[in-house]
């Protein structure tokens, strides 16, 4: 505390618009911060968001698949076996549903005997997905295929009807076709550059946001912690294209069935997330900065021009005052502020001081006055008995020149007796053979 103190003044202002200066920049970047974790919560919120809308949006598809492969199971028709009126029923649901690609019926041995398309007299070549209808008994799903005669995305599923007597006499296959499903998320706000896709059960790429993945197997990695996850649940990694997001993924599972039949996943780029955060924080840092400047020269200016300009003239002044040099006040240049009350007291004692001086004067004008005029001869002697002064009166009375009486000490005017024998003693008449006497005085 005892260095600061010693520091110029100017020094220490600007040390405290420095301490100041960093304390702003702290509340700066931590509010820069805080707004980033903000951001990131919003998005992490966002893309749960996001998430659940594709799954409901999917789930939705999927419903309306299953309440109508039990509508069917359930008709007339097809306890009768009528294929004509049947194939009918079949192909106009295609034609009032473009979210199915197909529809066909088989019998328990997989052979299709109904079909929306042409496709009877052919046994379907999915049979793990076939089987698992049969032993399961209950709406199932299949895996990702690509449709052999629509040619589209198709995630199919398989639909066990029973005959009247309660045995299940075969299978409905119905495939949803993934690109409706993408067409009715178009019309989501999604934020910019947004990912989100579907997995089927094998971790086999359905498409969404990366069509040009579709088809290919999912990173094992996420895969494996997706199935030992929760439901639903963020995490922040690399995604399907090697982007750095935040993604949120959701199992979705089908009535009796604990597995999940697919996944979705949405993904929201980090540097998109903080891209504004950081815009903030770059232009909050580059207007604190650009003030701080401004502070900072501020200061340096009025440190230069109220403090030390002022404390300079203030000290010039004063070794003017003290060389008794002094032309005009200086509280004429220096006003206002505690250097303009300390410049006013400088002219007060400058102006004691010229009273003084003058007092000093006059009274020196009357001594030498006196000291001149005098009729006797006055010489002045210091301590040790040299001639310091004398009047014209004494030089005439003992015979000597101005400057021969200079030269003179008190012994020299009276040889026979010596200082010592006369100090402290009474003032004495001095004499010379040729003149008056002279009084000499210590």
């Amino acid at each position: 505390m005892k260095r600061l103190a010693e520091l110029p003044i100017r020094g220490q202002l600007l040390l405290m618009v420095s301490l100041i200066a960093l304390f702003a920049l702290f509340l700066t970047v931590y509010s820069g911060l805080h707004q980033r974790a903000e951001e990131i919560t919003r998005a992490e919120q966002r893309v749960q968001s996001l998430a659940l809308l594709v799954e409901v949006q999917q789930q939705g598809l999927v419903t309306s698949a299953e309440q109508l492969m039990q509508g069917l199971g359930r008709m007339t028709e097809l306890e009768r076996r009528d294929m004509p009126k049947l194939q009918n029923i079949l192909s106009e649901t295609i034609k009032l549903n473009p979210q199915y690609t197909t529809i066909f019926i088989t019998d328990r041995n997989g052979d299709i005997w109904a079909s929306a398309l042409p496709t009877q007299g052919k046994t379907i070549t999915d049979r793990d997905s076939f089987n698992k209808a049969l032993s399961l008994g209950h709406f199932t799903a299949g895996q990702y295929k690509k449709g052999q005669y629509s040619g589209k995305q198709v995630l199919t599923f398989y639909y066990p009807y029973k005959n009247s007597r309660g045995e299940i006499a075969g299978v409905i296959i119905l495939g949803i076709d993934l690109g409706y499903h993408k067409r009715l998320m178009n019309n989501v706000d999604w934020p910019k550059n947004t990912s989100y896709l579907l997995l089927d059960h094998a971790g086999v790429v359905l498409g969404m946001g990366l069509d040009k993945f579709i088809g290919e197997r999912f990173k094992e990695s996420d895969i494996i912690q997706m199935k030992k996850g929760p439901v639903a649940a963020v995490v922040t990694g690399l995604s399907h294209d090697g982007a750095k997001r935040i993604i949120a993924y959701r199992k979705m599972t089908l009535n009796g069935e604990k597995e999940p039949y697919m996944y979705v996943r949405v993904g929201v780029p980090f540097d998109v997330i903080m891209a504004h955060a950081d815009r903030t924080l770059l232009y909050n840092l580059a207007s604190i900065i650009t003030l701080l400047s401004f502070v900072f020269y501020m200061a340096w200016i009025m440190g230069k021009r109220s403090i030390s300009d002022r404390v300079s003239i203030l000290k010039t002044h004063s070794e003017q005052l003290s060389e008794g040099s002094v032309a005009g006040k200086v509280s004429d240049r220096i006003k206002g502020g505690e250097l303009g009350e300390l410049a006013l007291t400088i002219d007060h004692m400058a102006a004691g001081i010229a009273t003084r001086e003058a007092a000093l004067q006059q009274s020196e004008q009357r001594y030498r006055t006196l000291f001149e005029q005098s009729p006797d001869g006055i010489v002045i002697v210091d301590l040790s008995f040299r001639i310091i002064d004398f009047n014209d009166v004494a030089c005439r009375q003992l015979g000597y020149t101005r400057e021969e009486f200079s030269r003179l000490s008190l012994s020299d005017i009276d040889p026979d007796e010596s200082p010592t024998d006369i100090k402290g003693s009474a003032p004495r008449r001095l004499w010379r053979p040729d003149g008056p006497p002279l009084t000499s005085g210590t």
